[in-house]
C-alpha cells in the first residue's frame, strides 16, 4: 500500500542513519513511525518551541507494488514476482512506457520535492522522472524535470536536484518516463516523493538588515571578505550534521548551478531545503556546496568546517577545490534564465576573496588530480554534465577577468596621490587664471609617465555648492605635465601649475587631483584628492559657448555649464534656391564632415537607434556598457556667410539616463578665438526623439564649430545621447 512517513526531520535523520547502516527501508521501520506519528504531531503545532519550529519538516510518499495500479500505465506492467515492480510491458510501442502517479496531498506546504528511486537501470535503457505541484490538486504547475539519477549510501537512487515548489502548494504527482530495448527494461520497486516544509525559518527580509549591517572589515590591504550569510543565520540545524570537517589546500574553484528554479521569492528556505535533502535524505551527513550564491546576491556558508573544508559538489576532485552553487537553473534544463548580475556580483566578490587568501590567479590554470583545469572552472570541466548551464558557463570568462581586476584594485593601488603644500589662493575672480605650486608624492605602486600616450598630468575639478562637478570650456580645463617620469615613493613639486576659475561667481571646493590621460582619474580608483574651499567673487564676461552632448558624471570634465541663449520656438523657413545645407553629412550616413574626438569614451556611429537613414552618432556610454570616467564628443565647424538673413540649427535627439542626479547631455558653439557657448544641457531620460532648433543668425560672418558630446565619471548610471538628421539651413 501506499505509505506516508511523516517525521521531524530529527527523526528522518535517525531513518537515513539506519538506512545507511541496515540497507533498504523495511516495514518495520514504517510501523516504528506509526507509533512516533502521534508524538510528531504534537511536537509541530503551533505551541511548539520557536527552535522547533524553525526546523525543515518532512513527508515521505512512497509507492510500491500494487501501489502503481492506483496511477495512470502506458506501455508498463508490474510484475507479481516478489514485492511488485514496475517495468515495461513486452509489447510496449518502440519500447516506451509512461507512469503517472495519483494526485497526492501532503499535510504541509512545501518548498521543495526531491525524488529517489529503488530501481535497476540496465544499460542501454534509461528513466525520466519529472514532477509538478499545485495548491489544490486541480491547478497545476508545468512538469519539472529531475536531473542525473545518484546512486546513495543505502543502494537507493536519487535524483540529483530538488523541484522547488511555489508558495502555497501541497499537492505533488510525479511523471517516470521508461526507454529500453527489446530484451531490457528499467524495473523500478519503488518510487518516493519526499516533501520538504523549509519555509519555518529566517527569511531574506531577516537576513538583508545583518546582509548590510554586518559587513566585514575590510584588511588594511587585500579583498575583504564579503558579506557571508552564517549557517545559524539561515537556520541549519547544526544536529544533522555528521560529517567530521576535512581541510585541503584550496587550488580551484568550482561553479555549480543548483537546478532548483529561478523565481524564488525566499531563497534562505531553498537553501534549507538543500541542506535538508543532502544532509538527511541522501545522508551525505552535510551540504555538498561550500558557498551558494542567490539570484540578489547574497552569499550563504555551506559546508560546515569555513574556509578551506572540503565539500561534496564534484566527485574525485573535492579536496583541494571551494564548491560554489548558483541558486537557480541558468541553461540546458527547462525554465532556464541568464544569471542575474546580482549573482555574479555575489559570485565575483565570493571568487576574488577565495582567490586573495590561497594565492589563486582567476585568469592561471594549472594541473589538479588528473589534469590540466582553469582555476575558476564549471561543474562540467570536471565531469560528463551540463553544470552550470550554458548560460553561466559562458559568463565564467568575464566572471574570471572581473575577479582579476577585483584582486588588482585590492592590492597596492596602481594610481595613489598623496598631496603637501600648495600655494592655492582662497580668492578668485569669475574665470581669473592664476598659477599655482602643488606637491605630490606618488604612494602608489605605478610609475608616473610624463610621456608617450597616456602620460599622468595634474587636474583639477571644481566642485559647486549643491555638490556638483562643474565643466569647464577645455581652455579652461588645465593639465600640468610632469618634468619627468616619478617612481613609486617619490615625491615632486609643480611650479606654476595654471588653475582657471568658473565662470559663475560662488563658493566652491577645489578638487586637485592626478590623472592618467587616456586611462582614468586617480579619485576614480580610490586615491584622495586636494580639496581647497575657494571664493569665486566677480562674474566673468559674457562668453559664447555651444555644447551639444552627454555628459556621464564621469572624471574627465567636458565643456561648463553656462546660461544657454536658448532656443527659438519660431519655426524655420523652408529651403529655397537661396538656402543651403551647411553640415556636412547630417544625417550620418557616410564618413565626412564630423570630427571624433579622441577620448576615453569616443563617440561612434550607431545603428541601435536612429531616426532616419541608417545610422545615427551616439556620445555617451550606451545602456548596459561598461562604466568607467569618460569623455565622449564629436564636433563640425562651419563658416556662416555674412550676408546670410538667416541661419537655423535644427537637429534630432534622443536621450537616456540612468543616473539624472549627475549625468547631462549637452550641446555646445564655439567661436572661432572665442570661448565655449551651451545651447543645451539637460539630465533627460526622454527616451524618444526630439526635434530641437536653435537661431544662429547672430553669428552670420563668423565661423563656429558645433560640438556634441559626453562626460561619465564611472561611479553610477550611465547617460547616452544619440543624434541624427542635423541641419544648418543658412538663407541669404
Amino acid at each position: 500500500m501506499t505509505t506516508f512517513v511523516t517525521s521531524l526531520a530529527a527523526l528522518d535523520a535517525l531513518r537515513v542513519r539506519s538506512r545507511a547502516q541496515a540497507g533498504r527501508l523495511r516495514l518495520s521501520w514504517v510501523l516504528v513511525w506509526a507509533l512516533l506519528l502521534t508524538t510528531v504531531v504534537t511536537l509541530t503545532t503551533d505551541g511548539a518551541p520557536p527552535a522547533l519550529l524553525s526546523l525543515p519538516r518532512s513527508v515521505t510518499w512512497t509507492q510500491r507494488g500494487a501501489d502503481f495500479l492506483r496511477g495512470s500505465l502506458q506501455g508498463l506492467v508490474v510484475t507479481v514476482a516478489g514485492d511488485g515492480a514496475l517495468r515495461l510491458a513486452p509489447d510496449a510501442p518502440h519500447h516506451r512506457g509512461v507512469y503517472i502517479s495519483a494526485p497526492t496531498a501532503f499535510g504541509l506546504p512545501l518548498t521543495a520535492l526531491a525524488v529517489r528511486l529503488d530501481a535497476d537501470i540496465p544499460p542501454d535503457t534509461a528513466l525520466s522522472i519529472e514532477v509538478r505541484t499545485a495548491p489544490d490538486g486541480a491547478h497545476w504547475s508545468p512538469w519539472a524535470p529531475t536531473y542525473t539519477l545518484e546512486p546513495d549510501a543505502d543502494g537507493r537512487l536519487s535524483a540529483e536536484n530538488l523541484v522547488v515548489a511555489a508558495p502555497g502548494d501541497r499537492w505533488a504527482q510525479a511523471r517516470v518516463t521508461f526507454s529500453g530495448q527489446a530484451e531490457a527494461s528499467p524495473v523500478v520497486r519503488e518510487l518516493s516523493l519526499v516533501a520538504i516544509d523549509a519555509s519555518r525559518g529566517p527569511g531574506l527580509a531577516q537576513l538583508m538588515p545583518s546582509a548590510h549591517t554586518r559587513q566585514a572589515a575590510p584588511p588594511p590591504a587585500g579583498v575583504p571578505q564579503p558579506r557571508i550569510i552564517s549557517r545559524a543565520e539561515w537556520g541549519a540545524n547544526e544536529a544533522w550534521m555528521t560529517w567530521p570537517p576535512a581541510y585541503g589546500a584550496i587550488q580551484k574553484i568550482i561553479i555549480h548551478h543548483t537546478v532548483t528554479g529561478n523565481a524564488y521569492t525566499d531563497p534562505a528556505a531553498v537553501v534549507r531545503s538543500i541542506y535538508y535533502y543532502h544532509t538527511v535524505v541522501r545522508g551525505w551527513g552535510d551540504i555538498g556546496y561550500n558557498y551558494l550564491v542567490d539570484r540578489f546576491g547574497n552569499i550563504y556558508e555551506g559546508r560546515y568546517g569555513g574556509p578551506g573544508a572540503v565539500g561534496s559538489h564534484t566527485l574525485s576532485y573535492n579536496i583541494g577545490s571551494v564548491g560554489i552553487g548558483a541558486l537557480g537553473t541558468f541553461g540546458n534544463a527547462a525554465g532556464s534564465v541568464d544569471p542575474s548580475s546580482n549573482l555574479i556580483r555575489g559570485l565575483v566578490d565570493l571568487s576574488a576573496w577565495i582567490a586573495a587568501q590561497n594565492g589563486l590567479d582567476p585568469l592561471g590554470q594549472s594541473y589538479f588530480v588528473d589534469g590540466v583545469r582553469p582555476n575558476i572552472a564549471g561543474h562540467r570541466d570536471y565531469d560528463i554534465t551540463s553544470c552550470p548551464g550554458d548560460y553561466l558557463y559562458d559568463d565564467l570568462a568575464p566572471l574570471r577577468q572581473a575577479t582579476w581586476q577585483r584582486l588588482q584594485e585590492a592590492a597596492l593601488p596602481k594610481r595613489r596621490a598623496e598631496f603637501g603644500a600648495h600655494t592655492t589662493p582662497a580668492t578668485l575672480t569669475a574665470r581669473q587664471t592664476v598659477q599655482v605650486n602643488v606637491t605630490v608624492r606618488n604612494s602608489g605602486s605605478m610609475t608616473w609617465p610624463a610621456g608617450g600616450d597616456h602620460p599622468v598630468r595634474l587636474g583639477y575639478h571644481w566642485v559647486d555648492a549643491n555638490g556638483q562637478v562643474v565643466v569647464q570650456p577645455p581652455e579652461d580645463d588645465h593639465r600640468t605635465p610632469l618634468p619627468r617620469d616619478v617612481a613609486p615613493g617619490e615625491e615632486i613639486t609643480l611650479a606654476g601649475a595654471e588653475l582657471t576659475a568658473p565662470i559663475a561667481p560662488g563658493n566652491y571646493t577645489l578638487k586637485w587631483d592626478m590623472v592618467h590621460e587616456g586611462v582614468t582619474w586617480f579619485e576614480a580608483k580610490g586615491s584622495a584628492t586636494l580639496n581647497v574651499a575657494v571664493a569665486v567673487t566677480a562674474p566673468a564676461a559674457h562668453q559664447v559657448y555651444l555644447p551639444i552632448g552627454v555628459q556621464n558624471s564621469g572624471s574627465q570634465p567636458g565643456p561648463p555649464p553656462t546660461p544657454p541663449p536658448g532656443p527659438t520656438p519660431t519655426p524655420p523657413p523652408a529651403p529655397t534656391s537661396g538656402c543651403q545645407n551647411l553640415l556636412v553629412n547630417g544625417n550620418f550616413e557616410g564618413q565626412e564632415g564630423w570630427v571624433i574626438n579622441v577620448t576615453d569614451r569616443v563617440a561612434v556611429y550607431s545603428n541601435l537607434r536612429r531616426h532616419g537613414g541608417r545610422w545615427s552618432m551616439r556620445a555617451g556610454v550606451p545602456p548596459g556598457g561598461w562604466n568607467f570616467d569618460s569623455y565622449s564628443s564629436f564636433e563640425q565647424a562651419v563658416t556662416i556667410p555674412a550676408e546670410a538673413r538667416s541661419a537655423r540649427l535644427r537637429f534630432w535627439r534622443l536621450a537616456l539616463t540612468d543616473d539624472p542626479s549627475n549625468d547631462f547631455q549637452y550641446v555646445f558653439l564655439r567661436v572661432a578665438g572665442g570661448a565655449w557657448q551651451e545651447l543645451l544641457m539637460e539630465h533627460s531620460n526622454a527616451g524618444v526623439w526630439q526635434e530641437t532648433e536653435f537661431d544662429l543668425t547672430a553669428y552670420a560672418g563668423q565661423t563656429i564649430r558645433i560640438r556634441f558630446g559626453a562626460y561619465n565619471n564611472g561611479r553610477g548610471g550611465v547617460t547616452s545621447l544619440w543624434i541624427d538628421d542635423a541641419s544648418l539651413i543658412v538663407c541669404r
